[in-house]
Parts: structure tokens; sequence; C-alpha cells
């Protein structure tokens, strides 16, 4: 690195450059990421003792800029982890940790809002009927079908999730009267209920689904918390599949 002298360029004369001197910022692997440059108005002889602060200046910045990328890395990494941490590895649907962490949030905005919430707890009927007849393979094939199928057939604002190894919840903001919340309620129910009966066509092979066992029950938030409404919606599914199986 030496000093250069404006006027062997004609760029840097009419910019009014009369010395400048440059070096390079080298990262920690060995690639070049850029230049350091100084520049003056005036004629400098630059010392030995001023390339070594511009050289330690290049050096600064090499240091801080691993440092940011570093950084961005962690945070990508961690981010990366918390989805996986929050995501049911078969379904790709938000699993058990992740429902019960965005259930309270649903649930304090609808109490601001004074509204109910409609929650839905689904039990796949006869999936141990599939794995025996079909193989473990088509289960886990008719599982990622119906993950698929709440992905694409649930609202954009509601939680959905599977809990356990056949059990799915869906929950989302209701009407705000009572008579209204409970005739929506059903047609929520219903909706799920569509959704998920009917044809599956699988790698394995084709399943004609009966559809599952469902309870759905509208809750005020004012009064019960998101533990206590999974447990109303569960026994609400138990009540649904004695129906059924009448």
């Amino acid at each position: 690195m030496s000093p250069v002298s404006g006027g062997d360029s004609q760029a840097a004369k009419e910019l009014g450059i009369a010395t400048y001197v440059s070096t390079p910022v080298m990262l920690a692997d060995g690639s070049l990421y850029g230049t350091l440059c100084a520049a003056s108005a005036e004629c400098h002889v630059f010392s030995e003792r001023s390339e070594q602060v511009l050289q330690l200046f290049a050096r600064l910045i090499a240091q801080q800029i691993q440092n940011e990328q570093l950084m961005q890395q962690l945070q990508q990494a961690n981010a990366a982890l918390t989805t996986a941490s929050f995501t049911d590895e078969l379904t790709g649907l938000p699993n058990r940790r992740a429902v019960f962490n965005r259930l309270p949030q649903l649930f304090a905005r609808a109490k601001i809002d004074a509204r109910y919430v409609l929650v839905a707890f689904a039990d796949l009927d006869d999936f141990k009927r599939i794995n025996d007849v079909h193989g473990h393979e088509a289960g886990d094939d008719f599982l990622c079908a119906v993950g698929q199928r709440l992905k694409e057939g649930v609202r954009y604002d509601e939680v959905v999730g599977r809990i356990g190894g056949d059990e799915f919840v869906v929950a989302g903001a209701g009407p705000a009267s009572r008579d209204e919340a409970l005739r929506a309620v059903q047609v929520f129910k219903s909706r799920l209920a569509k959704l998920l009966t009917g044809e599956y066509q699988l790698p394995t092979g084709i399943i004609n689904y009966a559809g599952p066992s469902i309870g759905a029950v509208a809750i005020d938030p004012a009064l019960t918390d998101p533990d206590m409404a999974l447990h109303e919606a569960d026994q609400a599914m138990y009540q649904d599949k004695k129906s059924r199986r009448k």
C-alpha cells in the first residue's frame, strides 16, 4: 500500500483529490470484502505509521463485518430451531406446543373484542384400522393428507395444530353474542367435518374416509381459559363419537 498522487488520475483530479491511499479489507477466510480508502484534497506524504493505522482500521472493519455475519447466522439458526420446535415433524402443522402457545393470544384478543372463541377437537375415527389394514406407511400418508387439508381449509386467522397421534385442534374468533356463537359453532363443526371426510388418494392407495369425531364448543374467553376450553371440546368430541357409533 503506497500513496498515489491525485494528479495521476483525471477522475481524482476532477473530484479535487490530491492524494489517496487504499488497503484491502480481507475476511478471515481469505476473501476480499472490499477496499478501505483515504483521500485528501492536499498533497501528503504517508508514513509507515499512517499505513499501519489504515491497515488497523481495515482489520477492525473486517472483524465487525464477521461479527455481524456471525450474529445473522446465529439468528437464522435460532429461528430455524424455534420453527422446528413448534412444528409437527410428520404433518408440518403446528404441534401441541405451538397450539398451547397461540391459544392464549387468541383468547386475549377475543376477550378484548368481547367475542366468543370457537374451539374444535377432532379425533380420527378408525385410524387404527387404517394402520392395521393398509400398513403404517399408509397411516402416515393419511395423517399428512389430513394435515394438508387442514392447512388449505382453515382460515388464515384460525389456530390449527396436531396435538396427538390422531388428534387435531382448530380454534378461531367467533361472533359477539351467545346465540350467534352457538349457531356459528355448528357451522364451524360442519365445515371441518366436510373438509376431512371423503376420498383420500394416497401414494399407497385410495381410502374412503367416513370422517372424524369432532367436538366443537363456543367459549366465552372472559369465563373460560384455553385449557378448560380444550377440555370442553374434548368432552364434546367423545359425545360425538358415541353418537356416531350408534
